[in-house]
């Protein structure tokens, strides 16, 4: 696989970053990315939240996190009943989780479409910080 700077990649045009993703190595790179949220989350923002949560990302893509004991565990293999279902371009996803877009602009520009606990989605960018995601480039 080619190796990415997930967080410079994020920087780069929506061409730029549609091409990688579309690539051979698009569906390991989107996983790179998802597989970052554990490390992004923030338990003492979470307060005891026991959720799951769907994510439907173009190209196919489906992804779970649940968050329950002060943790964040996720699957590209969904087996729980998600509260809230979250779908969107994983683009759109890149640039929401390096922190590149505002997801309540996103949501408001119909670019994010939520099913399920509105206000679970509401909180979804305070309990994962985006700040985390170019250090974890970077390790």
């Amino acid at each position: 696989m080619k190796e990415y700077d997930l967080a410079a990649l994020a920087a780069t045009t929506d061409k730029e970053l549609a091409a990688a993703i579309t690539s051979p190595d698009g569906r390991r790179l989107v996983d790179a990315a998802f597989d970052q949220l554990p490390q992004m989350f923030r338990p003492e923002e979470a307060g005891g939240l026991s959720v799951v949560v769907h994510w439907v990302l173009s190209g196919d893509r489906l992804y779970e996190a649940v968050i329950e004991n002060n943790r964040c565990m996720v699957s590209r293999v969904p087996c729980h009943e998600p509260q809230l279902i979250m779908t969107m371009a994983s683009i759109t996803f890149i640039r929401m989780v390096s922190g590149r877009d505002n997801p309540m602009k996103l949501f408001m520009m119909g670019k994010i479409k939520v099913k399920g606990d509105l206000g679970l989605a509401a909180s979804i960018p305070r309990i994962f910080d985006v700040s985390q995601f170019a250090d974890i480039n970077r390790s």
